[in-house]
């Protein structure tokens, strides 16, 4: 799994997730900073949660189809794939479409069971304590369907 933003050419920004492995991955959480502006001190921490991404493939999820609210650590609760999202819930946001977004983490379990983590440096580790865990004050959920493309290189030497 690897991630990270794009801008496009309207100014606004898409997020990816990428599996180049053979095999599907489950309980993934990806996490990111986010910036109303360039002037924003102080970032603000999203992160949302995938029940698995397919193999082989790149996710993209616009900016401007992504919808936010501030959530207890315990009301947490994975976003199915696909999935979409009632925009008039109550307490729900639209994260602007022109937000600076830093992806800063992604976990994910593979076929084995196995957790991973990997960070924005990166670097890929082992982590025991289980993937699908995002962080941040803020839940983002998103409405509608990532698009997903299949990947060019894919498999043991795919990454």
């Amino acid at each position: 799994m690897s991630m990270w933003t794009q801008s496009e050419e309207d100014g606004t920004t898409a997020i990816h997730l990428m599996n180049r492995s053979p095999d599907p991955v489950s309980d993934v959480a990806f996490s990111f900073l986010a910036n109303r502006d360039f002037s924003q001190i102080d970032p603000v921490g999203f992160y949302f949660e995938l029940i698995g991404v397919p193999a082989c493939s790149d996710l993209t999820f616009q900016a401007t189809s992504l919808r936010y609210r501030k959530i207890a650590y315990a009301q947490r609760d994975p976003v199915m794939l696909p999935s979409s999202v009632n925009v008039r819930e109550k307490g729900m946001k639209r994260l602007g479409p022109h937000w600076l977004l830093i992806p800063t983490s992604v976990s994910f379990t593979d076929r084995d069971g196995q957790s991973w983590t990997r960070d924005d440096s990166g670097a890929l580790r082992h982590d025991p304590d289980g993937g699908g865990r995002g962080w941040g004050n803020y839940k983002v959920e998103f409405e509608g369907m990532p698009v997903a493309k299949p990947v060019t290189v894919c498999g043991a030497n795919g990454g």
